[in-house]
């Protein structure tokens, strides 16, 4: 039922500049399931010629972003006191994502001048144990990231000032940060979205980590700069 799930997201791809079927997949699992993911969607799409690596770089400022679940219930609800609140903040970061790969798209030309045609790879046939040995193997990488800048951003609100604490914790790892910015008091909100935009160091190497070496991530380390002001806007 993918293709049907996936059916409002085609405006939004088209909108990128990606005209593929499966671009809209990989933006509708972004969307529900957050970058981890969307980046491993947009990652095997390449690799078995759904989408070209220039394609992919398009999509991933659109789809890297933290899920649902963690924003409106661990960040809004749990945090910030409030799901309304974390409802808000999914919906900002998500509209910026989207914005910001459309701008990006524009400013860089047509994607499609530079595409070349999609030729899918013969696969073997899926094996529950090798699905479950990947499946391990990239969990563990991801858990490796997490926990260690989540070790750093813990010392650094530790050791530094408040202020500045908080601000290295949301470069680094954006559940420490968001963590320490919703007990800031009344900028909690604001800062807990800014978090969520930059997503933090460990987030970007975890992308990088999932995607194959013919993707950049240039677009989506350019989209940093943009998202930040329009998600706070």
């Amino acid at each position: 039922a993918s293709d049907l799930l996936a059916v409002p997201f085609r405006p939004l791809a088209r909108g990128i500049g990606v005209h593929s079927p499966c671009a809209a997949r990989v933006l509708m699992i972004g969307f529900f399931g957050g970058f981890a993911p969307a980046a491993n969607a947009a990652a095997q799409a390449v690799r078995t010629g759904q989408l070209t690596a220039r394609e992919a770089d398009a999509l991933l400022p659109a789809c890297v972003c933290s899920g649902p679940s963690f924003v409106i219930l661990a960040v809004g609800q749990s945090m910030l006191g409030s799901a309304e609140l974390g409802v808000l903040l999914f919906l900002a970061q998500v509209a910026a994502g989207y914005l910001s790969a459309a701008l990006l798209a524009r400013l860089g030309g047509t994607l499609g001048s530079m595409a070349h045609p999609a030729v899918p790879t013969a696969s073997q046939p899926l094996r529950l144990d090798g699905i479950i040995a990947q499946a391990s193997q990239t969990y563990l990488k991801l858990c490796g990231f997490v926990l260690f800048f989540r070790m750093l951003a813990a010392g650094a609100g530790e050791v530094l000032p408040s202020g500045a604490g908080v601000f290295c914790a949301m470069l680094l790892e954006v559940c420490s940060g968001c963590d320490l910015a919703s007990r800031t008091g009344r900028w909690g909100s604001l800062l807990c979205c800014a978090a969520l935009s930059v997503q933090g160091l460990s987030v970007l190497l975890q992308v990088r980590t999932i995607c194959p070496p013919e993707m950049t991530l240039r677009p989506l380390y350019r989209s940093r700069l943009l998202h930040l002001p329009l998600s706070l806007a």
